[in-house]
């Protein structure tokens, strides 16, 4: 596959950001009035805080390219509901991964470019709910009702983000056990 020096800077900033913010995740500890963190747990949380801040910054741009026109494909990549033509193709290639034909990417990206929208539209909603808890939320930990609300969000959503995860390494792995190397390009820093 070909992708632009772009594709994979993003590519890497959002598998890198992400992973770290689940990793995190599991470490680290949310102030509450009253509650004893160790250094590590309440540093985790900080990470966590920042590095969600910088994500939200890195999508709003990947966005706001997509939408101005850098994306090759359009928004029906991601999108494909909005477009017959790509609900067709994903349709298809639904049929064939129920039948275990896995063809190479370029043949088969319906389903991909669906799945990698379903990825960074939960990073985004991710991205926003947290940056919300960040500024909703006191030093202490206390919070009003509505950022409790949204920090409840958040923690419904970060699981359907291990899914995910799992899912597009599960995919990833699955294309190269069946000798798809093109998919590997989107790990170098040279454009194609």
């Amino acid at each position: 596959m070909k992708y632009s020096k772009s594709i994979k800077v993003f590519h890497a900033l959002f598998a890198f950001g992400i992973t770290l913010q689940l990793l995190l995740s599991n470490v680290m500890r949310q102030p509450r009035p009253g509650r004893l963190r160790t250094a590590f747990e309440a540093l985790a949380f900080a990470v966590h805080e920042y590095v969600g801040l910088a994500l939200l910054v890195i999508l709003i741009v990947h966005w706001l390219l997509h939408l101005a026109g850098h994306a090759p494909e359009g928004p029906a990549h991601f999108f494909p509901w909005f477009s017959r033509e790509r609900m067709g193709r994903l349709k298809v290639e639904a049929r064939e991964l129920l039948q275990m034909k896995l063809a190479e990417p370029e043949a088969q990206d319906a389903i991909a470019g669906a799945i990698q929208g379903l990825g960074l539209a939960i990073a985004t909603l991710l991205a926003v709910t947290g940056s919300l808890i960040f500024f909703g939320m006191a030093d202490d930990g206390t919070m009003s009702a509505t950022t409790r609300s949204i920090r409840k969000v958040h923690t419904t959503l970060a699981p359907m983000m291990w899914g995910y995860l799992g899912i597009h390494i599960a995919a990833a792995l699955a294309h190269v056990a069946a000798g798809h190397r093109s998919i590997l390009a989107i790990f170098g820093l040279r454009s194609n």
